[in-house]
Parts: C-alpha cells; sequence; structure tokens
C-alpha cells in the first residue's frame, strides 16, 4: 500500500450488485447516478448511451466488476501515452518490474504472464521495425491481434475491463470530488462485439466517452491507467 500510495494509485473495493440485487454494469452503473449528477449540476454521467456499438456490446450491458479489493493509478503508467497496444503491454512489464515489485522477486503470476508476453512478441514482431509492426496491427488481421493481445494475461492481470475503469472512475469522483481520466483514455484489456480494442476516459462536463482504437494506433491522449485485484 505504501509502494501504490508513491506511485500515485488508490485503494477501490469492487462490488458486482447494486443495494436492489441488480448487477452492476455499466448501464446500472449510469441509471444510479444520472439523477444525482444533474440535481447536483456535476454536469453528464456518459457522453452517450444510445450508441449501437455499445448497447450490443456484453462489456456495456452486462459485465460487471468481480468483487475484489483493487489497486488503480489516477495518471497514466508514464510513457504509456503515444504508444500502441503492443508498445503500452511492454511498458507494462516494465512498470512492474522496476516500479511496482522494485527490489523484490515478481510473484509468478506476474512473471508467467510476462514471460507469455516475450514468447508472444518474439515469435509475431522480433526484429521488425515500428512501420512494420504498425502494418500487421493495424491490416487485415488486426481482430486477431485484437483478440490475441487483449488476452495474453499481462493485459488480464493489469488493464481495467471498461465496466472497472468506469466504476472506478466514478467511485473516485463520489467520494473526493476529483476527476481522474478527464483530459486522457485508458486502454482497456475488452473488446466491443465488433471486435475492436475499448477506451474509456475523457470524464468532462458533458460526460465520461467510451471510444474503439486499432491495436496499432497512437495517440497523445491515449494511454493506459495501470490496476490489479488482490
Amino acid at each position: 500500500l505504501q509502494i501504490a500510495k508513491k506511485l500515485d494509485q488508490f485503494l477501490v473495493l469492487r462490488v458486482d450488485k447494486a443495494n436492489d440485487g441488480r448487477p452492476l454494469s455499466i448501464l446500472k452503473i449510469y441509471e444510479l447516478l444520472q439523477d444525482d449528477f444533474i440535481q447536483n449540476k456535476k454536469g453528464k454521467v456518459l457522453n452517450d448511451v444510445s450508441d449501437k456499438w455499445k448497447t450490443e456490446s456484453e462489456f456495456f450491458t452486462v459485465e460487471t466488476p468481480q468483487i475484489t479489493w483493487a489497486l488503480t493509478s489516477k495518471i497514466s503508467i508514464p510513457g504509456s501515452k503515444s504508444k500502441n497496444y503492443l508498445e503500452q503491454t511492454q511498458i507494462i512489464s516494465e512498470y512492474l518490474t522496476n516500479k511496482v515489485f522494485k527490489d523484490q522477486s515478481l510473484p509468478l503470476q506476474y512473471q508467467t504472464a510476462i514471460d507469455e508476453f516475450q514468447a508472444y512478441y518474439d515469435r509475431n514482431f522480433k526484429g521488425k521495425t515500428s512501420e512494420e509492426i504498425k502494418q500487421l496491427l493495424n491490416g487485415d488481421q488486426f481482430l486477431q491481434y485484437n483478440k490475441e493481445l487483449s488476452e495474453l494475461q499481462l493485459n488480464q492481470l493489469t488493464r481495467q475491463s471498461p465496466v472497472d475503469a468506469f466504476y472506478d472512475t466514478m467511485i473516485y469522483f463520489q467520494n473526493t470530488g476529483t476527476k481522474i481520466l478527464e483530459n486522457n483514455y485508458t486502454w482497456t484489456k475488452r473488446r466491443s462485439s465488433q471486435g475492436a480494442l475499448v477506451t474509456f476516459g475523457y470524464f468532462f462536463v458533458g460526460g465520461a466517452i467510451f471510444d474503439t482504437w486499432m491495436p496499432g494506433d497512437i495517440c497523445g491522449f491515449l494511454g493506459v491507467s495501470f490496476s490489479r485485484s488482490f
């Protein structure tokens, strides 16, 4: 916890049901918060809840947080912006080794996940230039790379799902009055029903935004928030 505090992470208890017993999906969280936001002039909860690609995706309508404690970054991992999804995953590996578990032995699950990622990288991208990798990630097989990358254990263990990102952000705002992910997005570990990688952020007065990006894309406001449950 002391290390997490130094890394600007916060502790959050995630739950999977609302007080009425219904699953705490993104739509349910939106329903619970919208009246309070309007009455107290907090702006909008979400920028748009009616986009077809969202309403047809389980990440938006069905998936809930798992019941767990989690440590979540308030800001993007340093250096993770202006990086594609593959590069971000490499940065997560380095962040675990050099920051989260600095001067410690990596727990087995994280070491195994890093080894799996390195083997995947060597098998698919070793020796290729940045431009060649971008062309691969955004080419005809981009849906395959979306699936393979998002399902790597390193991403499953350390990236938020869309509902986790939404839940954590709203919990923090409701308890502190401070917005995280106000001027940037985090890239999550889930895909939409169309197979695209989901991003979340830009929590401003017009409401937080869910979007999708190609795995080889880079942007100055698209990073990754670190999160691990225990």
